[in-house]
Protein backbone atom coordinates (compact mmCIF):
# COMPACT_ATOMS: atom_id res chain seq x y z
CA UNK A 1 0.00 0.00 0.00
CA UNK A 2 2.77 2.53 0.77
CA UNK A 3 4.61 1.82 -2.80
CA UNK A 4 1.06 2.61 -4.21
CA UNK A 5 0.46 5.61 -2.44
CA UNK A 6 3.88 6.99 -3.09
CA UNK A 7 4.06 6.36 -6.88
CA UNK A 8 0.19 7.85 -6.64
CA UNK A 9 1.65 11.23 -5.41
CA UNK A 10 5.16 11.47 -6.43
CA UNK A 11 7.90 12.99 -4.95
CA UNK A 12 7.19 15.62 -2.40
CA UNK A 13 9.17 18.44 -1.05
CA UNK A 14 11.32 18.10 2.37
CA UNK A 15 9.47 21.70 3.27
CA UNK A 16 6.24 22.82 2.66
CA UNK A 17 7.93 26.22 0.42
CA UNK A 18 10.98 24.44 -1.55
CA UNK A 19 10.67 21.38 -3.80
CA UNK A 20 11.45 17.85 -3.97
CA UNK A 21 15.13 18.35 -5.19
CA UNK A 22 16.02 20.60 -2.41
CA UNK A 23 19.06 20.00 -0.16
CA UNK A 24 19.94 20.33 3.89
CA UNK A 25 21.25 22.87 4.65
CA UNK A 26 25.20 22.80 5.49
CA UNK A 27 24.69 24.52 8.70
CA UNK A 28 22.50 21.84 9.99
CA UNK A 29 24.67 19.39 9.78
CA UNK A 30 26.80 19.71 12.62
CA UNK A 31 23.90 21.89 14.52
CA UNK A 32 22.94 20.19 18.45
CA UNK A 33 19.97 20.39 17.43
CA UNK A 34 19.17 18.52 14.65
CA UNK A 35 18.10 15.40 16.21
CA UNK A 36 15.44 17.31 17.61
CA UNK A 37 14.92 19.74 14.35
CA UNK A 38 15.41 17.77 11.39
CA UNK A 39 17.29 20.35 9.54
CA UNK A 40 16.19 22.92 7.00
CA UNK A 41 16.41 23.13 3.13
CA UNK A 42 15.87 26.62 2.00
CA UNK A 43 19.42 27.98 3.78
CA UNK A 44 22.29 27.55 5.24
CA UNK A 45 20.60 27.08 8.64
CA UNK A 46 17.91 28.60 10.32
CA UNK A 47 20.07 30.92 12.35
CA UNK A 48 19.81 33.68 8.97
CA UNK A 49 16.28 34.44 11.22
CA UNK A 50 18.11 35.24 14.35
CA UNK A 51 16.96 39.04 15.44
CA UNK A 52 20.59 39.86 16.50
CA UNK A 53 19.20 41.33 19.55
CA UNK A 54 19.51 39.15 22.48
CA UNK A 55 18.68 41.39 25.40
CA UNK A 56 14.93 42.40 23.77
CA UNK A 57 14.43 38.75 21.77
CA UNK A 58 11.53 36.66 23.72
CA UNK A 59 12.27 33.60 21.34
CA UNK A 60 13.78 30.08 22.53
CA UNK A 61 16.40 31.30 20.25
CA UNK A 62 20.33 30.28 21.27
CA UNK A 63 21.33 33.37 21.03
CA UNK A 64 18.84 34.90 23.60
CA UNK A 65 20.07 36.39 26.86
CA UNK A 66 16.63 34.95 27.55
CA UNK A 67 16.88 31.23 26.12
CA UNK A 68 17.44 29.03 29.44
CA UNK A 69 14.57 31.00 31.16
CA UNK A 70 12.54 29.67 28.09
CA UNK A 71 13.72 26.24 28.26
CA UNK A 72 12.95 25.82 31.89
CA UNK A 73 9.75 27.51 30.88
CA UNK A 74 8.79 24.74 28.29
CA UNK A 75 11.10 22.28 29.82
CA UNK A 76 13.09 21.92 27.13
CA UNK A 77 12.82 21.37 23.51
CA UNK A 78 12.47 17.55 22.89
CA UNK A 79 9.20 15.96 22.72
CA UNK A 80 9.94 12.30 22.29
CA UNK A 81 8.44 11.08 25.31
CA UNK A 82 4.91 9.17 25.88
CA UNK A 83 2.39 12.11 26.47
CA UNK A 84 -0.69 11.68 29.23
CA UNK A 85 -3.28 12.57 26.27
CA UNK A 86 -6.85 11.22 26.37
CA UNK A 87 -9.11 10.82 23.38
CA UNK A 88 -12.44 8.97 23.61
CA UNK A 89 -14.68 10.55 21.48
CA UNK A 90 -18.27 10.00 22.60
CA UNK A 91 -20.02 9.65 18.70
CA UNK A 92 -18.51 10.29 15.10
CA UNK A 93 -17.56 13.78 13.68
CA UNK A 94 -19.69 14.98 11.13
CA UNK A 95 -18.24 17.17 7.66
CA UNK A 96 -19.09 20.66 8.55
CA UNK A 97 -19.21 21.67 12.18
CA UNK A 98 -20.18 25.40 12.63
CA UNK A 99 -18.03 27.59 14.28
CA UNK A 100 -19.93 29.77 16.42
CA UNK A 101 -18.47 33.34 17.95
CA UNK A 102 -20.93 34.99 20.15
CA UNK A 103 -24.86 34.72 21.10
CA UNK A 104 -25.71 38.52 20.37
CA UNK A 105 -28.39 39.49 17.84
CA UNK A 106 -30.34 36.21 18.76
CA UNK A 107 -33.00 35.68 20.99
CA UNK A 108 -33.13 31.41 20.97
CA UNK A 109 -30.99 28.69 21.42
CA UNK A 110 -29.30 27.37 18.28
CA UNK A 111 -30.38 23.81 18.61
CA UNK A 112 -27.61 21.72 16.77
CA UNK A 113 -26.16 18.33 16.96
CA UNK A 114 -22.53 19.94 17.15
CA UNK A 115 -21.10 23.09 17.16
CA UNK A 116 -17.64 24.60 17.82
CA UNK A 117 -16.58 27.51 19.77
CA UNK A 118 -13.59 29.81 20.20
CA UNK A 119 -11.78 28.45 23.07
CA UNK A 120 -10.14 31.29 23.89
CA UNK A 121 -12.83 33.12 23.76
CA UNK A 122 -14.31 30.83 27.04
CA UNK A 123 -10.93 31.66 29.06
CA UNK A 124 -10.69 35.01 27.71
CA UNK A 125 -9.55 37.78 30.44
CA UNK A 126 -10.76 41.15 30.10
CA UNK A 127 -8.97 44.24 31.84
CA UNK A 128 -9.74 44.11 35.87
CA UNK A 129 -12.05 41.27 35.42
CA UNK A 130 -11.71 37.47 34.46
CA UNK A 131 -14.99 36.32 32.20
CA UNK A 132 -15.34 32.68 33.20
CA UNK A 133 -18.33 30.97 32.61
CA UNK A 134 -19.33 29.59 35.83
CA UNK A 135 -21.61 26.67 34.73
CA UNK A 136 -21.96 24.85 31.29
CA UNK A 137 -25.49 26.45 31.17
CA UNK A 138 -23.91 30.02 31.60
CA UNK A 139 -21.34 29.30 28.41
CA UNK A 140 -24.82 28.04 26.62
CA UNK A 141 -26.22 31.08 27.63
CA UNK A 142 -24.09 33.58 26.35
CA UNK A 143 -23.24 31.73 23.33
CA UNK A 144 -27.44 31.00 22.97
CA UNK A 145 -26.69 27.11 22.49
CA UNK A 146 -29.64 24.59 23.41
CA UNK A 147 -28.76 22.58 25.85
CA UNK A 148 -28.77 18.83 24.02
CA UNK A 149 -25.84 20.46 21.26
CA UNK A 150 -22.66 18.63 21.60
CA UNK A 151 -19.40 21.07 21.63
CA UNK A 152 -16.22 20.81 20.38
CA UNK A 153 -13.62 23.55 21.74
CA UNK A 154 -10.91 25.30 18.72
CA UNK A 155 -7.72 26.51 20.07
CA UNK A 156 -6.76 28.76 17.06
CA UNK A 157 -5.79 31.79 17.66
CA UNK A 158 -2.95 35.05 17.34
CA UNK A 159 -0.28 34.82 19.43
CA UNK A 160 -1.19 37.04 22.44
CA UNK A 161 -4.04 35.17 22.89
CA UNK A 162 -2.16 32.04 22.81
CA UNK A 163 0.80 33.37 25.12
CA UNK A 164 -2.34 34.52 27.54
CA UNK A 165 -3.82 30.95 27.56
CA UNK A 166 -0.06 29.35 28.32
CA UNK A 167 0.35 32.45 31.31
CA UNK A 168 -2.50 31.72 33.14
CA UNK A 169 -3.58 28.21 32.38
CA UNK A 170 -2.36 26.94 35.91
CA UNK A 171 -2.64 30.37 37.64
CA UNK A 172 -6.03 30.13 36.96
CA UNK A 173 -6.58 26.48 36.54
CA UNK A 174 -8.35 26.72 32.67
CA UNK A 175 -8.12 23.15 32.22
CA UNK A 176 -10.60 22.71 35.44
CA UNK A 177 -12.91 25.13 34.01
CA UNK A 178 -12.67 23.72 30.63
CA UNK A 179 -13.56 20.13 31.80
CA UNK A 180 -16.91 21.87 33.83
CA UNK A 181 -18.06 22.80 30.50
CA UNK A 182 -18.35 19.24 29.02
CA UNK A 183 -17.02 19.29 25.57
CA UNK A 184 -16.92 16.11 23.32
CA UNK A 185 -13.10 17.50 22.26
CA UNK A 186 -10.35 20.27 22.77
CA UNK A 187 -8.05 20.89 20.38
CA UNK A 188 -4.65 21.32 21.84
CA UNK A 189 -3.50 25.32 21.48
CA UNK A 190 -1.58 26.02 18.01
CA UNK A 191 1.42 28.09 18.76
CA UNK A 192 2.87 29.85 15.94
CA UNK A 193 5.50 27.67 13.40
CA UNK A 194 6.81 31.28 12.00
CA UNK A 195 9.28 30.58 9.12
CA UNK A 196 11.47 33.57 10.01
CA UNK A 197 12.65 32.48 13.30
CA UNK A 198 15.46 29.94 14.47
CA UNK A 199 13.98 26.28 14.72
CA UNK A 200 14.38 26.11 18.07
CA UNK A 201 11.15 28.50 18.65
CA UNK A 202 8.90 25.33 16.61
CA UNK A 203 10.69 23.05 18.96
CA UNK A 204 9.49 24.80 22.12
CA UNK A 205 6.32 25.85 20.79
CA UNK A 206 5.59 22.59 19.72
CA UNK A 207 6.35 21.09 23.31
CA UNK A 208 4.50 23.79 24.64
CA UNK A 209 1.38 22.85 22.84
CA UNK A 210 1.45 18.72 23.97
CA UNK A 211 2.03 20.20 27.97
CA UNK A 212 -0.76 21.78 27.12
CA UNK A 213 -3.02 19.28 25.88
CA UNK A 214 -1.75 17.05 28.56
CA UNK A 215 -3.15 19.05 31.06
CA UNK A 216 -6.72 19.42 29.36
CA UNK A 217 -6.41 15.73 29.42
CA UNK A 218 -5.68 15.29 32.98
CA UNK A 219 -8.77 17.36 33.40
CA UNK A 220 -10.69 14.69 31.68
CA UNK A 221 -10.82 16.28 28.64
CA UNK A 222 -10.78 14.63 25.18
CA UNK A 223 -8.09 16.18 23.36
CA UNK A 224 -6.96 16.39 19.71
CA UNK A 225 -3.19 17.39 18.90
CA UNK A 226 -2.83 20.04 16.84
CA UNK A 227 -0.17 19.09 13.59
CA UNK A 228 1.36 22.14 13.75
CA UNK A 229 4.67 21.20 10.93
CA UNK A 230 6.56 23.26 8.50
CA UNK A 231 9.61 20.16 7.61
CA UNK A 232 9.73 16.41 6.51
CA UNK A 233 11.74 16.55 10.19
CA UNK A 234 8.20 17.43 11.79
CA UNK A 235 6.14 14.98 10.04
CA UNK A 236 8.44 12.44 11.28
CA UNK A 237 7.84 13.66 14.45
CA UNK A 238 4.04 13.64 14.28
CA UNK A 239 4.32 9.75 13.00
CA UNK A 240 6.38 8.49 15.64
CA UNK A 241 4.16 10.50 17.91
CA UNK A 242 1.16 8.99 16.67
CA UNK A 243 2.85 5.57 16.72
CA UNK A 244 3.09 5.74 20.52
CA UNK A 245 -0.27 6.94 20.72
CA UNK A 246 -1.85 4.45 19.10
CA UNK A 247 -5.61 5.54 20.73
CA UNK A 248 -4.95 8.78 19.04
CA UNK A 249 -7.03 9.26 15.95
CA UNK A 250 -8.53 12.93 15.76
CA UNK A 251 -6.12 15.25 14.61
CA UNK A 252 -6.41 19.08 13.88
CA UNK A 253 -4.68 21.12 11.44
CA UNK A 254 -5.54 24.82 10.56
CA UNK A 255 -5.49 26.19 6.65
CA UNK A 256 -6.40 29.90 7.30
CA UNK A 257 -3.01 31.41 7.37
CA UNK A 258 0.05 30.04 5.74
CA UNK A 259 -2.18 26.76 4.79
CA UNK A 260 -4.94 29.00 2.98
CA UNK A 261 -2.56 28.74 -0.60
CA UNK A 262 -3.48 25.76 -2.42
CA UNK A 263 0.32 24.63 -3.06
CA UNK A 264 1.39 24.73 1.11
CA UNK A 265 -2.29 23.21 1.59
CA UNK A 266 -1.35 19.84 -1.02
CA UNK A 267 1.94 19.41 0.92
CA UNK A 268 0.38 19.26 4.25
CA UNK A 269 -2.42 16.75 2.74
CA UNK A 270 0.01 15.16 1.03
CA UNK A 271 1.80 14.66 4.26
CA UNK A 272 -1.17 13.24 5.87
CA UNK A 273 -1.82 10.79 3.45
CA UNK A 274 1.90 9.52 3.60
CA UNK A 275 1.38 9.55 7.48
CA UNK A 276 -1.87 7.25 7.29
CA UNK A 277 -0.07 4.92 5.06
CA UNK A 278 3.12 4.87 7.33
CA UNK A 279 0.96 4.41 10.07
CA UNK A 280 -1.45 1.39 8.53
CA UNK A 281 -4.29 3.61 9.84
CA UNK A 282 -6.56 5.80 9.26
CA UNK A 283 -7.02 9.73 10.76
CA UNK A 284 -9.91 11.91 11.17
CA UNK A 285 -8.78 15.46 10.31
CA UNK A 286 -10.63 18.52 11.93
CA UNK A 287 -9.72 21.05 9.40
CA UNK A 288 -10.29 24.29 10.66
CA UNK A 289 -10.84 26.68 7.72
CA UNK A 290 -10.43 24.17 5.53
CA UNK A 291 -13.19 24.30 3.46
CA UNK A 292 -11.40 26.02 -0.12
CA UNK A 293 -9.22 22.39 0.06
CA UNK A 294 -12.30 20.30 0.03
CA UNK A 295 -10.95 18.57 -2.97
CA UNK A 296 -7.23 17.72 -1.31
CA UNK A 297 -9.13 16.97 1.89
CA UNK A 298 -11.42 14.37 0.22
CA UNK A 299 -8.74 11.98 -0.27
CA UNK A 300 -8.15 11.79 3.28
CA UNK A 301 -9.94 8.83 5.20
CA UNK A 302 -12.08 11.50 7.38
CA UNK A 303 -11.96 15.22 8.15
CA UNK A 304 -14.63 17.67 9.62
CA UNK A 305 -14.54 21.17 8.09
CA UNK A 306 -14.71 23.74 10.96
CA UNK A 307 -14.86 27.00 10.07
CA UNK A 308 -17.50 30.17 10.93
CA UNK A 309 -18.63 30.92 7.31
CA UNK A 310 -22.05 30.99 7.25
CA UNK A 311 -22.35 32.80 11.08
CA UNK A 312 -19.94 35.90 9.56
CA UNK A 313 -21.98 35.93 6.74
CA UNK A 314 -25.18 35.61 8.95
CA UNK A 315 -23.67 39.09 10.96
CA UNK A 316 -23.25 40.86 7.48
CA UNK A 317 -27.34 39.90 6.83
CA UNK A 318 -26.49 37.42 4.11
CA UNK A 319 -28.47 34.50 3.02
CA UNK A 320 -27.19 31.73 1.06
CA UNK A 321 -28.99 31.27 -1.85
CA UNK A 322 -29.12 26.98 -2.46
CA UNK A 323 -30.48 27.68 -6.40
CA UNK A 324 -27.12 29.19 -7.80
CA UNK A 325 -25.01 29.26 -4.18
CA UNK A 326 -24.81 33.09 -3.75
CA UNK A 327 -24.69 35.10 -0.80
CA UNK A 328 -27.61 37.59 -1.10
CA UNK A 329 -28.63 40.21 0.83
CA UNK A 330 -31.02 39.97 3.31
CA UNK A 331 -32.66 43.18 4.85
CA UNK A 332 -33.81 42.84 8.48
CA UNK A 333 -35.67 45.72 10.49
CA UNK A 334 -33.36 47.56 13.31
CA UNK A 335 -33.39 45.07 16.69
CA UNK A 336 -34.75 42.06 14.50
CA UNK A 337 -33.31 38.28 16.13
CA UNK A 338 -30.69 36.68 13.57
CA UNK A 339 -32.01 33.25 14.62
CA UNK A 340 -33.66 32.09 11.77
CA UNK A 341 -30.95 33.60 8.80
CA UNK A 342 -28.40 31.79 10.82
CA UNK A 343 -30.14 28.82 11.28
CA UNK A 344 -30.57 28.61 7.65
CA UNK A 345 -27.27 29.62 6.14
CA UNK A 346 -25.58 27.08 8.70
CA UNK A 347 -28.35 24.25 7.50
CA UNK A 348 -27.43 25.31 3.21
CA UNK A 349 -23.53 25.62 3.90
CA UNK A 350 -23.54 22.12 5.92
CA UNK A 351 -25.61 20.27 2.87
CA UNK A 352 -23.79 21.88 0.26
CA UNK A 353 -20.58 20.85 1.66
CA UNK A 354 -21.86 17.39 2.74
CA UNK A 355 -23.10 16.78 -0.90
CA UNK A 356 -19.63 18.28 -2.61
CA UNK A 357 -17.51 16.15 -0.39
CA UNK A 358 -19.37 12.84 -1.21
CA UNK A 359 -19.41 14.18 -4.81
CA UNK A 360 -15.47 14.36 -4.78
CA UNK A 361 -15.02 10.42 -2.96
CA UNK A 362 -16.45 9.16 -5.58
CA UNK A 363 -14.44 11.01 -7.97
CA UNK A 364 -10.71 11.47 -5.77
CA UNK A 365 -8.13 13.86 -6.84
CA UNK A 366 -4.07 12.68 -6.57
CA UNK A 367 -2.01 16.41 -6.83
CA UNK A 368 1.34 15.25 -6.72
CA UNK A 369 4.58 17.40 -6.83
CA UNK A 370 5.14 16.06 -10.65
CA UNK A 371 2.25 14.11 -12.25
CA UNK A 372 2.17 12.61 -15.31
CA UNK A 373 0.81 14.54 -18.44
CA UNK A 374 -2.56 11.66 -17.85
CA UNK A 375 -2.67 12.07 -14.31
CA UNK A 376 -2.14 15.99 -14.76
CA UNK A 377 -4.88 16.37 -17.42
CA UNK A 378 -7.19 13.54 -15.55
CA UNK A 379 -6.66 16.25 -12.56
CA UNK A 380 -7.31 18.83 -14.36
CA UNK A 381 -10.92 17.26 -15.46
CA UNK A 382 -11.92 16.44 -12.12
CA UNK A 383 -10.83 19.57 -10.66
CA UNK A 384 -13.36 21.27 -13.40
CA UNK A 385 -16.06 19.09 -12.45
CA UNK A 386 -15.41 19.92 -8.51
CA UNK A 387 -15.06 23.59 -9.33
CA UNK A 388 -18.92 23.48 -11.21
CA UNK A 389 -19.98 21.89 -7.31
CA UNK A 390 -18.69 24.19 -5.63
CA UNK A 391 -19.59 27.92 -7.40
CA UNK A 392 -16.48 30.43 -6.87
CA UNK A 393 -14.61 31.56 -3.39
CA UNK A 394 -17.66 33.81 -2.26
CA UNK A 395 -19.71 31.63 -3.67
CA UNK A 396 -19.13 28.89 -1.86
CA UNK A 397 -16.25 28.31 -4.41
CA UNK A 398 -12.66 25.74 -4.18
CA UNK A 399 -10.74 28.08 -7.13
CA UNK A 400 -7.67 27.94 -6.12
CA UNK A 401 -6.52 30.97 -8.50
CA UNK A 402 -8.26 33.16 -6.16
CA UNK A 403 -7.01 32.88 -3.02
CA UNK A 404 -4.57 35.52 -2.68
CA UNK A 405 -1.56 34.99 -0.41
CA UNK A 406 -1.46 37.37 2.50
CA UNK A 407 2.10 39.20 3.79
CA UNK A 408 1.63 36.70 6.56
CA UNK A 409 1.10 33.90 5.36
CA UNK A 410 4.75 34.33 3.50
CA UNK A 411 5.99 34.22 7.28
CA UNK A 412 4.04 31.41 9.39
CA UNK A 413 2.51 28.30 9.10
CA UNK A 414 0.83 28.69 12.53
CA UNK A 415 -1.53 31.04 13.22
CA UNK A 416 -0.61 34.20 15.56
CA UNK A 417 2.29 36.86 14.88
CA UNK A 418 5.88 36.20 13.79
CA UNK A 419 7.48 37.99 16.73
CA UNK A 420 6.19 37.43 20.30
CA UNK A 421 5.25 40.05 22.59
CA UNK A 422 7.02 40.69 25.68
CA UNK A 423 4.40 41.63 27.17
CA UNK A 424 2.93 38.75 27.15
CA UNK A 425 5.26 37.21 29.61
CA UNK A 426 6.24 34.52 27.38
CA UNK A 427 9.17 33.03 30.20
CA UNK A 428 7.11 34.08 33.55
CA UNK A 429 5.17 30.78 34.28
CA UNK A 430 7.76 27.75 34.07
CA UNK A 431 6.29 24.43 34.08
CA UNK A 432 10.19 22.62 34.19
Amino acid sequence: MATKLVDRLGPIGPMSRVGSSATLGLGCQTCGFFTDCGGIYNGFDCMSCCCSSPDTCTLACPRSSNFIAILRDSGGLDSRRQWDIRQNPHSPLPVYVPMIQHGFQRVRDLDLPLVALPTFEVTRRRVGDVTFFETAQALRSFFRIGATTRLILISVGEDAELERYWEHAHLDGLPAHLAAIRADLVTAPNFSFPLNVPRTEHLSNRRRSLICAEELSRAGINVAPHLSAVTQGDWDFWRDFLRDHAHISIVAKEFQTGGATRAVAQWHIDQLRRLEDALGRGLHLIAVAGRRHLPLLSGLTGFTVVDSHPFMKTIYRRRLSREDGRWKISLTTPGEPLDELLASNIDEYAKALSQNAARLKQYPLDFGDQPSSAKQATAVDDYGIAAHWCPPSEQMSIEYSRVAQTSHSDVREGAGCNTRDPATARISNARS
